[in-house]
């Protein structure tokens, strides 16, 4: 007998065959993946912005000692930290919020399961209360205290696969293809919700297991499309989660980068003024219920603007870079430094007022051992430093008496 199947003519018998059926799905699983290749060249995706893109495109406080101030390499921002760190906070901000909402949509729905009278057995009422009382339970462990994000989302696939499990039990104790199609659901939309790779995957994987399970006690298809389907939905679930990752990272780094143009001087990696002046309040106030002193160091080159109108604005860039890197040189780590105009630079520090003359001499040693001034205009640097307790002066004064 031969069966006519979408334009090609094969035995009914070569059709029914397992490993037949198991070509078909390779073939048709293929073919999804080329299409979904083809689909995202055309389609206008998010860009996944990836740390080492934000590192390339901010510099940082360049940390050298002053044996290295022959290196003119510019550093980077590491800002790795930062950046995983606003997307966990983003994710635990969110996780409380989808326990609760996860947890009343299931109490919701097996209350309406109940009243309508259907045909769900008592012990899958139970369960489905359990589980939506395990959700809130959870809300509220979350919401009132601290977890990493990776552990809110290994707890949200944990409850989604136990879900996932009681509505498959319920399919095959009670042949309720409804229930079979609600773990499709579940499994669906929960990879958008973990957020993260591993989670998603290995939880999606044992959904599928479970789904395709629960397909081959159903007599209404087969079950190879009970497995198709519930390869589906775990695709589409990847799916959305990664256009929500690639959309949360892309905000992240328009974050990062408004929160860092907002403190950071472009040109050299140094605080700007609204840098330093954001930081010098903490350090005030820590030195004020310690005790000590603070101290004020400026340093400005006073020809710049003769030296750019003889090399031009891009070697004046380059001194100023040099100045900058030859400044923070001649202090202690733990100093704050900042480009505070266009020609001079700000130094704030815990401790006594360093020697103004002293200072000078060390910033131009570094300058010349840099060599960035052989065969050009001398640089003319001009230095003043201030200092005092924070009761006896404020910052302002202080900048007033180190700019003189």
């Amino acid at each position: 007998m031969i069966s006519y199947h979408r334009g090609i003519l094969l035995p009914t018998s070569t059709l029914s065959q397992p490993w037949f059926q198991i070509f078909s799905l390779v073939v048709a699983f293929n073919t999804i993946i080329y299409l979904g290749l083809t689909l995202s060249k055309l389609l206008p995706w998010p860009d996944q912005i990836h740390p080492r893109t934000v590192r390339q495109f901010f510099p940082n406080i360049y940390k050298e000692s002053r044996s290295d101030m022959t290196s003119r390499a510019k550093p980077h921002l590491e800002i790795d930290d930062d950046f995983d760190s606003m997307r966990s906070q983003i994710i635990s901000s969110n996780a409380p919020r989808g326990f609760a909402l996860a947890g009343g949509l299931i109490i919701i729905i097996a209350t309406l399961t109940l009243v309508t009278g259907s045909h769900i057995s008592l012990v899958s009422e139970l369960a489905s209360y359990l589980i939506g009382m395990t959700a809130l339970v959870a809300s509220q462990l979350f919401s009132r205290r601290s977890f990493s994000a990776l552990s809110s989302s290994w707890t949200w696939t944990a409850l989604s696969v136990v879900f996932v499990s009681e509505l498959i039990w319920e399919c095959v104790d009670q042949d309720q293809p409804i229930s079979l199609t609600n773990a499709i659901i579940v499994m669906t939309i929960t990879p958008a919700i973990t957020m993260y790779n591993r989670p998603a995957i290995i939880g999606g994987l044992l959904e599928v297991v479970l789904v395709s399970a629960g397909g081959m006690n159903m007599t209404l298809y087969s079950s190879t499309s009970w497995i198709l389907v519930a390869i589906g939905g775990l695709g589409a679930g990847l799916f959305i989660m990664k256009i929500r990752q690639n959309v949360l990272d892309q905000l992240i780094f328009e974050k990062i980068k408004s929160n860092t143009l907002a403190t950071t001087d472009p040109l050299t990696g140094f605080l700007n003024q609204n840098g330093l002046l954001t930081v010098a309040s903490s350090i005030i106030k820590s030195v004020e219920q310690n005790g000590g002193r603070i101290f004020l160091a400026r340093c400005t080159i006073n020809n710049l603007i003769e030296i750019e109108e003889a090399f031009g604005m891009e070697y004046g860039d380059d001194l100023i870079e040099v100045v900058g890197l030859a400044t923070k040189a001649a202090m202690q780590p733990s100093d704050l430094i900042a480009r505070w105009e266009s020609d001079s630079f700000l130094i704030m520090g815990v401790g006594e007022r360093p020697d103004a003359a002293d200072l000078r001499q060390r910033i131009t040693e570094a300058i010349e051992l840099n060599g960035i001034a052989l065969g050009k205009m001398k640089v003319e640097l001009k230095v003043g430093t201030s200092g005092g307790t924070p009761e006896e002066a404020s910052l302002q004064h202080l900048l007033v008496i180190a700019s003189r």
